[in-house]
């Protein structure tokens, strides 16, 4: 979870290359533990990462709480990140999905690259 706390600093300074090489770092690590809350933590960062994306960051955000099994209105990134968002529909796409569509397309968008300049 290292990762997944550097790359949440990384995207706080504004180095999103860096953060995107440390969430997909994150990602692998997690997804290997097949523990879906710790998966659904990294969903989150994941949707800072892309949260100038609208409904790109609100459907990861969406994916996040499916993973995750349930809402999580304790966790600070979460709630700013919802209220920041405001499409609702994309939040919905991504709540709606299974399991494995909820971690590809997590994983899709942290491989993303049009938005990092990295080819």
């Amino acid at each position: 979870m290292l990762d997944c706390a550097l790359g949440n600093l990384s995207v706080s300074t504004g180095d999103l290359l860096t953060a995107r090489a440390q969430l997909a770092e994150a990602f692998t690590t997690a997804s290997a533990t097949l523990d879906m809350p710790l998966v659904a933590t990294v969903a989150v960062a994941v949707a800072r990462l892309r949260h100038h994306e609208g409904a790109s960051a609100a459907e990861v955000l969406g994916a996040a709480e499916a993973l995750r099994g349930a809402p999580d209105p304790t966790d600070p990134d979460t709630r700013s990140l919802r209220a920041a968002l405001s499409d609702e529909s994309a939040y919905a796409r991504g709540r709606a999905l299974g399991r494995a569509e909820a971690l590809t397309l997590v994983e899709a968008n942290i491989n993303c690259r049009a938005r990092f300049g990295a080819s």
